[in-house]
């Protein structure tokens, strides 16, 4: 399982989006995003996500930057998007694994919508 570095690297090759999230409660944990052209994660409007554990922009080591997304945000908050954790809750437990690395971009790291 999950323990300190991603266990899944997505990577866009350039692509459009990289993961488009249309629900509520959604979690997503322990994925490397990079080479994408436009967002790494989309929430289109649903509330109460969280993204923890994950990689932005780097290698699935997380050791070298690798590209990330050139036009928009690395993760993106559209449609009045709300009540979404982005990292650690802050509880005392698991907290540095809780953490986001996003680098490797153009744009802003996290953009409202």
């Amino acid at each position: 399982g999950f323990v300190d570095s991603p266990l899944i690297s997505l990577n866009g090759g350039g692509a459009g989006y990289g993961l488009s999230v249309f629900g509520s409660g959604i979690t997503v944990r322990g994925i490397n995003f990079h080479n994408f052209s436009f967002s790494n994660i989309t929430f289109w409007g649903g509330d109460n996500n969280i993204v923890q554990g994950c990689t932005f922009g780097t290698n699935a080591a997380g050791t070298a930057l690798q590209g990330n997304s050139t036009q928009y945000d690395s993760i993106y908050l559209a449609n009045g998007s709300t009540g979404n954790l982005i990292g650690t809750n802050g509880d005392g437990v698991n907290d540095a694994l809780e953490a986001n690395y996003i680098g490797g971009g153009s744009q802003a790291a996290v953009g409202l919508w």
